[in-house]
């Protein structure tokens, strides 16, 4: 009864402690929803670069319970104290000892916290399954380790980084018989399922273009796409983070298996560093920190001062956020929402250089292809005039162009050339000529 009370009453300080900070509500959490719900395809009448299954997850709660910054919030939030949970019953699974496991939350809710965790993105999604196939590993459950891996996949493709470690588990650990070889194939329904939905809808080429080939090919040679430089502040914070299990090495032996899975999950922040990139690294370094304390107690004031460092080296940041409003919601965003709103609600319009949360705050819809303003997408070769090609047929009524960000200058050209522009403080609205 008393590590309930206490799971309980960490889960409603973490929950609280979140409240307080700036909440990331990034645009495309409410626009890739929102244009589903509309009848867009996923994979070819927008640019998404992602699988599908937090889209269709926001799609199906947005149906239920509006699209609304609250309602991302709360989810975002739940997802997050599952995390602790699932923290929670990992360490007490390995090391056999609750206290560990409450342990284990303490330290991980600054971190979280104070290390980007307090938004819902792909990456940030992605640890929930991932922490769940982590569990069934323990528990010697084939079908749910590989069922829920496959929900990692459709999450975010980084996943697919485990790969070799999912191999090495089928063929080494599992050992499986035949029995236990059907219900690990059973485990892959949800990607096998996907598989099928993109070969029965033609989407197939469209979903690896955008999601494994032009990255590889093409956005490497976009400046900027690459953010790999890493300031000595978070070189600091990194290395405080894993300190205390590299005094722990001669426990790694005896855990090979959670340790490589850490290592593995480090490589997630590649192409672009950002902590929120790291939340499974992060989650991963708390168990297996936990499953070293478990053996070297002398490990836990090392442990404290780790996180103590961190949060120093991050106030700046925490200062920044606290009890600000939610990131790409701010008043200045709103405002031009409501200044724009009669001019595009319920029109086709196209937003270059603003974000595309506007699309619902306005109630508008974009052409298809709807492509947002990166360079990367934009610079695909030949894609600026496909896309032309394709909006020729059905062009967007209205371009609602911000000055002073990328632009691509096929598009643009094509803008210019069959539209009038009305000049507004910080924005243009373009009206389609008449022919």
């Amino acid at each position: 009864m008393k590590t309930k009370v206490l799971l309980l009453f960490l889960l409603l300080l973490h929950f609280f402690l979140l409240t307080l900070f700036r909440f990331t509500a990034w645009p495309e959490l409410f626009s890739f929803p929102y244009l589903l719900a509309r009848g867009y395809s996923l994979y070819g009448d927008m640019v998404h670069v992602y699988p599908p299954l937090l889209t269709y997850i926001l799609a199906f709660i947005y149906k239920i319970f509006g699209n609304d910054l609250k309602v991302l919030q709360v989810f975002s939030w739940t997802l997050i104290l599952v995390n602790d949970l699932l923290i929670y019953l990992i360490v007490t699974k390995l090391t056999g000892k609750r206290t560990l496991g409450i342990g284990a939350i303490l330290f991980y809710i600054p971190l979280e916290i104070a290390l980007e965790g307090n938004m819902l993105w792909f990456d940030t999604f992605m640890v929930t399954p991932m922490l769940l196939s982590l569990y069934y590993i323990l528990k010697k459950n084939n079908f749910a380790t590989i069922f829920w891996w496959s929900g990692a996949i459709l999450s975010k493709q980084t996943a697919l980084l485990f790969a070799p470690l999912y191999i090495y588990y089928i063929f080494q650990e599992a050992k499986p018989q035949k029995k236990e070889f059907l219900k690990i194939l059973a485990g892959f329904t949800p990607v096998i399922v996907f598989i099928f939905y993109l070969l029965i809808s033609g989407s197939l080429v469209w979903f690896l273009n955008w999601n494994f080939i032009y990255p590889s090919l093409y956005w490497k040679d976009y400046p900027g796409y690459y953010q790999l430089a890493i300031s000595r502040r978070e070189v600091l914070i990194i290395i405080a983070l894993i300190f205390p299990t590299l005094l722990g090495l001669k426990a790694f032996g005896k855990n090979i298996y959670l340790t490589a899975f850490m290592l593995f999950s480090f490589l997630a922040f590649f192409p672009r560093f950002s902590f929120f990139h790291l939340q499974l690294f992060i989650a991963l370094v708390v168990i297996e920190s936990a499953y070293v304390i478990a053996k070297y107690r002398y490990l836990i004031p090392v442990s404290i001062a780790a996180v103590g460092l961190i949060i120093y080296l991050r106030y700046p940041y925490l200062k920044w956020d606290w009890q600000e409003t939610p990131r790409f919601f701010e008043e200045t965003t709103l405002a031009v929402a409501d200044e724009i709103n009669g001019k595009v609600n319920g029109k086709s319009v196209y937003f270059l250089n603003l974000t595309s949360q506007y699309y619902v705050l306005t109630g508008s819809f974009p052409p298809k292809p709807w492509v947002d303003n990166y360079g990367w997408y934009w610079e695909v070769p030949g894609f600026q005039q496909k896309t032309i090609k394709s909006w020729n047929n059905n062009p967007p009524e209205l371009v609602v162009w911000q000055k002073g960000g990328y632009e691509p200058a096929i598009l643009t050209s094509w803008i210019r050339a069959n539209y009038n522009s009305t000049e507004r403080e910080g924005y243009a609205i373009w009206q389609k000529k008449e022919n």
